[in-house]
């Protein structure tokens, strides 16, 4: 999906920031940017807690000493006066906590985590207790109140018994790690609280083991321990990356590694020439600096998330910021935006401790003093230019960026002129957005194109990368009073905060700091690029016309892209709040007025077109709007889009864990609602316009296809909101459903896929849709299990009613079917099983352009055994329907199957669909077979394959798979319009013959049937033998001779039954001929008899061929009495032959040749007579009776009149031969002794006649 890769981008690129070593370039840097409107401005004064009065009594009471801090962790501020310890809520100056137990004065308070496995779950820390006597621990437990953001916490202090003994060190300073050790500074030294250590009869079960101390000097009494050589002013602890750094009253830095593990604690390296080091940087700044305006007055971390290379900022008391590396080179090492850092990254161990930059603070023209009632900045009146002009910094915090000092301006010894001020710094998000873009940041900035995304919010210049520089904004602003800590409201993200802040919207708390007086706690909020613009909205009352320059002005410092992101983060932030509907007016005025327009990118021209036209474009830039909209959808969406929700959730804070993704999920989804209501109010910027719509009235073509574009695009990321609405629905329902018993549903493969499945692949990826499914039918499964007779459709209808575009009708329809077939399971009465199984299928069948190959087949299985065989007929065929509705898979057979054709995978697809047919088939035969079902269910079950009448393919795959099974018997009952198509164009032609003249016969069709008969007895090289042609024309005479209903009316079938009837005599000729030439042997003979299987010959090639050939006379007898061919020369001479034939064969056995010749006429008479031209009676006499005048010795008198009438000649017509030779008186008979023997043979014949 492309609206799914856009937002993926975006993502990926608002995660991007470049790294702190990156922007600071060069030895020294003082590039601040001064403020010109009187509506923006970056830190903001929003209300103050004072001290409960009860505690300012007591102060004012003070017999010795005051301490106070801040506990932001548990949302407390606490002041100890003497030995007692006061903590109070300082959201709204209540819930006092007291602890006066102590007996000495306490020093310093720090708030640790605990050790773990020591402390039970409800300890949430530990707050550590010093006085110059002993180190106390006191366990905290923290109670949610019902705000549940720990504003109403409720704390309650539990006293332990661990202790160790002060030594009468002054301690100044508590740190803890994330795995429990603590730090102390005091004295000049470092010490660490050692609470692990078991109690011995000889030793304590806590001590404190002082780390900057020679290891012999902790067995020395105090009063002989040296004091320290360099004593220790201030520690700073970098939990990430497990380095502890040691600031020394002298300015010097010493590193401390803490090992991967946290436990380790090893001497890295020691820097102390870093006032002249820091010197020597600024050489050629403009600013005259000497050594000890360098002077340390506090460390602070630089966070993984700032800088992967930079990882100390060293504060000065003037205001210098001093950056430090603890690798040696480590500015040499390529660096590349930073990612985000997880708990698997690993750790580079520092080797060294380096100053690589000196960032000098702003002058008075650079900052603006900050008005606590949101008024505009203006420059400090009567302030001059120079780095001495604010005095000297004695308190300071930093974190990601944003620098809070606390300076005391005037001189000492004047009291009254003496006053706190507030000096906040931090990074200017308007000009770093326009270096990142190249300046191009203007109101006419173009910004992405259809084809390519990659200009959007940012460039990807590498070279305007390697040129940006770190630009920042200052603000001063005075103190209520002397301020004595400086820390951030939200300690939890501290180190993990976004660096670049325009990403963030209206739902994203800002960051608040809270400033700790003698008169109270201060808060202030840092204004992000959205938070000036609402700001900037509210203070105009939204009139954008009158202040149309100011809101051009924004615009312009952000970009148009960046603007309207922050327009829909507005609108979209405040739509429940009825106060503020003319800032959301306004806002979405902006949001449309300075948005701009789609254009057309750079046109293409084409070297073949002779007038050089431009001819194309190569895509669309769309207008600030639009990408604006893309931006805002990404950011609310990046907090989801790669979670694993599954991931781990066999954890044993499973639960907690989950909690919190489903939290993030809702939150998500409730601004993206929020986003898709401002899309439904305003149709007309994403719904795609008709061309009658105005805006498309006067735009030439080409503009109009850009402004198609556009609204193509927005329409798909509002189809992708609806769908990640939608998708976090259905993971809020999976969550609720018990994700852990869902997954014991899933197949094994799935169930492990699944803990990498994120909203990501959910929408975009076709695997991610696969699981989606996979974890609805799990869903269904487990709801099915648990609910015997209601419960079924639970999913089903959540699906329909929150996720109707994410699970579309098909997708709901296959969910229903899936719930209906698990009714089916469960059900316990028949009609009940059956009403679920056919529903089921009716849904199925809607949602079969929705299933896979495997659903398909686990369906048909599951109704299979559910006995309902008639779903695995219908479901595979509506299957295919869907998969080929243009029947390309048939148009792909009729062609033959040409190889490479596209059409081959629809064919494909239609045969997996049809094998399941045909395994439901086989599948219920052999029920029938094996006695497990009746011969009417089976029937049935073929019946619905066999009427199947709107799938020409199908039917010729199913009669194929008959074929197979030697079913052709079944076959023949079957009447569908596809049958004899298949038989005559796709089945062996024997076969396809065999088959068809059975089918008509069985429909009493006699005269097709006849024809098909006749045509495999006269087909040639068909592989049957004359034998069976004999039987095929047989049966095609008796078909044609039957009475056919459709043809009793015509004279086809007389006409056929005639040609059958001929065909049939000759083929009795072709067989006699066959036999004849097998009886005489030799190989001559036998290859006759084999050629005359091929095919049936015709009389004419049998004359010429066979019998002619091979000298089989009486087929040449037969034949010429057939045709009526008379030729009495030839006749003569195969009589003649016949007589010699005889005589020799007689010979050669012994017999008398006038036996067998006597047999062999009356045969041939049988057969020939009356044939004048095969059986002429007068010829036959005339050689018959010369042959036995030869041998009249040897022959009775009247042996042939005795012959020809035992072969059928009728005595009247011999009388007339003979009396025709005698009275002719023929040649023949010329000698007297002829004519006298023929005489006798006459006379012979008229007694016979009496």
């Amino acid at each position: 999906m492309n609206s799914g890769k856009t937002i993926d981008q975006l993502i990926e690129r608002d995660s991007k920031y470049p790294d702190l070593s990156e922007l600071l370039r060069g030895p020294t840097s003082d590039n601040y940017a001064k403020r010109v409107s009187q509506h923006e401005y970056d830190f903001v004064k929003e209300n103050t807690t004072i001290i409960p009065s009860v505690l300012s009594d007591l102060i004012d009471q003070l017999q010795c000493r005051c301490f106070m801090g801040i506990l932001p962790e548990i949302k407390r501020a606490w002041v100890t006066i003497d030995h007692r310890l006061c903590m109070w809520n300082y959201t709204d100056g209540t819930d006092l906590t007291w602890y006066d137990d102590q007996d000495q004065i306490i020093c310093s308070v720090g708030l640790v985590n605990p050790r773990p496995d020591i402390f039970g779950d409800n300890i949430k820390y530990l707050l550590i207790l010093t006085t110059r006597i002993a180190v106390s621990v006191l366990a905290v437990s923290v109670t949610s109140g019902p705000m549940n953001d720990g504003s109403d916490d409720q704390i309650t202090l539990i006293a332990t018994d661990i202790a160790a003994p002060a030594n009468n060190v002054t301690f100044t300073q508590v740190v803890g790690t994330d795995e429990g050790r603590v730090f102390l500074v005091g004295d000049g030294q470092l010490f660490e609280l050692d609470y692990l250590r078991q109690g011995t009869w000889f030793g304590r079960s806590s001590d404190l083991i002082v780390r900057t101390a020679k290891p012999y000097s902790a067995y020395l009494p105090t009063f002989l321990r040296q004091s320290p050589l360099v004593e220790i002013k201030s520690i700073a602890l970098d939990n990430e990356r497990k380095v502890l750094y040691l600031l020394s009253s002298q300015s010097g830095i010493e590193v401390y590694y803490l090992g991967a593990n946290g436990r380790d604690f090893t001497p890295v390296a020691r820097n102390t020439d870093i006032l002249n080091s820091a010197r020597l940087a600024c050489r050629q700044s403009s600013a005259i600096l000497d050594t000890n305006e360098f002077e340390i007055q506090s460390i602070h971390i630089i966070s993984i998330a700032e800088s992967k290379k930079i990882h100390l900022l060293a504060i000065t008391t003037q205001g210098i910021r001093l950056y430090f590396t603890h690798q040696k080179d480590a500015l040499r090492m390529t660096t590349t935006y930073q990612q985000p850092i997880t708990r698997t990254t690993p750790l580079v161990v520092p080797n060294a401790l380096e100053l690589i930059h000196v960032r000098l603070p702003p002058s008075a023209e650079a900052s603006c003093s900050l008005s606590a009632n949101h008024g505009g900045p203006t420059v400090l009146s009567g302030q001059q230019p120079n780095y001495q002009l604010f005095g000297v910094i004695h308190a300071a915090y930093y974190d990601c960026g944003a620098l809070l000092a606390a300076k005391t301006l005037g001189q000492e010894q004047q009291q009254e002129d003496r006053k706190t001020v507030l000096l906040m710094t931090s990074m200017d998000l308007g000009d770093y957005s326009n270096q990142l873009t190249g300046g191009n940041n203007t109101m006419g900035t173009t910004t992405t194109t259809a084809t390519n995304m990659s200009s959007l919010s940012y460039g990807n210049n590498s070279q305007q990368q390697q040129r940006m520089t770190l630009v920042e904004t200052s603000g001063i602003i005075e103190s209520d009073g002397n301020v004595y800590a400086i820390a951030e409201a939200n300690p939890q993200k501290r180190g993990k905060r976004t660096m670049n802040e325009i990403t963030e919207t209206l739902s994203d708390s800002p960051r608040r700091f809270l400033v700790l007086t003698d008169k109270g706690v201060t808060f202030f909020k840092k204004q992000r690029p959205v938070d000036v613009l609402q700001q900037l909205l509210m203070d105009t009352q939204g009139d954008i016309n009158t202040h149309r320059r100011e809101f051009e002005a924004f615009f312009e410092r952000y970009g148009r892209v960046q603007s309207c992101a922050m327009c829909l983060a507005i609108i979209c932030g405040n739509l429940h709040n009825q106060e503020l509907v003319p800032v959301i007016r306004a806002a979405s005025f902006l949001f449309f007025e300075f948005g701009g327009s789609p254009t057309a990118a750079a046109v293409t021209t084409l070297g073949g077109n002779y007038l050089g036209r431009a001819i194309g474009t190569s895509g669309t830039t769309y207008s600030g709007k639009h990408d604006g909209f893309a931006l805002y959808f990404a950011r609310l969406i990046a907090p989801v889009w790669k979670l694993k929700v599954f991931e781990n959730s066999a954890d044993r804070k499973k639960n907690e864990k989950q909690s919190k993704f489903q939290a993030s999920l809702l939150k998500a989804q409730c601004e993206l609602d929020h986003l898709k209501r401002f899309m439904d109010a305003n149709p007309e910027f994403h719904v795609s316009a008709s061309f009658g719509d105005s805006r498309f009235q006067s735009a030439d073509q080409g503009m109009l296809q850009v402004l198609v574009n556009e609204q193509q695009s927005l329409h798909g990321l509002y189809l992708l909101l609806i769908h990640c609405i939608e998708a976090i629905s259905f993971l809020d329902f999976l969550i609720d459903a018990s994700i852990q018993e869902i997954l014991q549903w899933l197949p094994e493969p799935a169930r492990n896929e699944v803990q990498t499945l994120t909203l990501e692949s959910m929408l975009s990826t076709p695997r991610g849709r696969v699981l989606t499914r996979e974890l609805v039918i799990a869903t269904i499964n487990k709801y099915g299990a648990q609910h015997i007779h209601v419960g079924y459709d639970i999913v089903s209808e959540l699906l329909r009613r929150k996720c109707s575009s994410f699970f579309g009708p098909s997708d709901v329809a296959f969910y229903r079917g899936v719930e209906n077939l698990q009714r089916a399971k469960k059900a316990e009465a028949e009609y009940e099983r059956t009403s679920a199984l056919s529903e089921s299928l009716e849904l199925f069948k809607e949602a079969a352009d929705y299933l896979t190959e495997e659903k398909l087949t686990e369906i048909c299985n599951d109704y299979a055994q559910q006995r309902f065989h008639v779903g695995c007929v219908e479901l595979p065929l509506e299957r295919a329907k869907k998969i080929d509705p243009q029947q390309q898979g048939l148009a792909y057979m009729e062609a033959k199957n040409p190889p490479g054709d596209a059409r081959l995978q629809f064919y494909q697809g239609r045969m997996q669909c049809y094998q399941l047919v045909f395994h439901a088939l086989a599948s219920v035969k052999s029920l029938l077979q094996s006695g497990n079902t009746n011969e009417v269910y089976v029937a049935h079950v073929f019946s619905t394959a066999l009427t199947h009448n709107k799938d020409k393919l199908f039917h010729y795959a199913l009669y194929h798979w008959f074929q197979q099974k030697g079913m052709m018997s079944e076959l023949l009952a079957v009447d569908t319009p596809y049958l004899i198509p298949y038989f005559k164009e796709y089945v062996d032609e024997v076969e396809g013959m065999e088959f068809l003249w059975q089918y008509y016969r069985r429909r009493e069709q006699y005269y097709e049937a006849a024809l098909y008969l006749e045509a495999l007895a006269t087909r040639p090289n068909n592989g049957l033998d004359l034998q069976k042609r004999m039987e095929h024309l047989a049966m095609a005479v008796v078909n044609a001779s039957c009475r056919d209903s459709k043809r009793q009316q015509q004279q086809e079938s007389t006409q056929l039954l005639q040609n059958l009837e001929h065909r049939v005599t000759v083929a009795r000729i072709q067989l006699r001929l066959q036999q004849t030439l097998e009886s005489r042997g030799g190989s001559d003979n036998e290859q006759g008899a084999r050629s005359l299987d091929s095919q049936l010959f015709d009389i004419n090639d049998l004359f010429n061929k066979f019998a002619r050939h091979y000298g089989v006379l009486d087929e040449i007898l037969f034949i010429m009495k057939v045709t009526g061919h008379y030729d009495m020369i030839y006749l003569k001479e195969i009589y003649q032959t016949i007589i010699t034939q005889n005589e020799k064969e007689a010979t050669e056995s012994h017999i008398s040749p006038f036996a067998t010749l006597k047999t062999r006429i009356i045969y041939l008479g049988d057969r020939l007579y009356p044939s004048p031209t095969a059986f002429p009676v007068d010829l036959i006499v005339d050689i018959l009776e010369h042959y036995c005048f030869e041998h009249k010795r040897q022959l009775p008198t009247g042996y042939v009149v005795d012959s020809l009438r035992s072969a059928g000649v009728p005595i009247e017509v011999l009388l007339d031969v003979y009396t025709v030779s005698i009275e002719n008186k023929k040649p023949t008979w010329h000698g007297p002794d002829e004519y006298e023997y023929l005489q006798h043979q006459f006379q012979y014949l008229k007694q016979l006649l009496g």
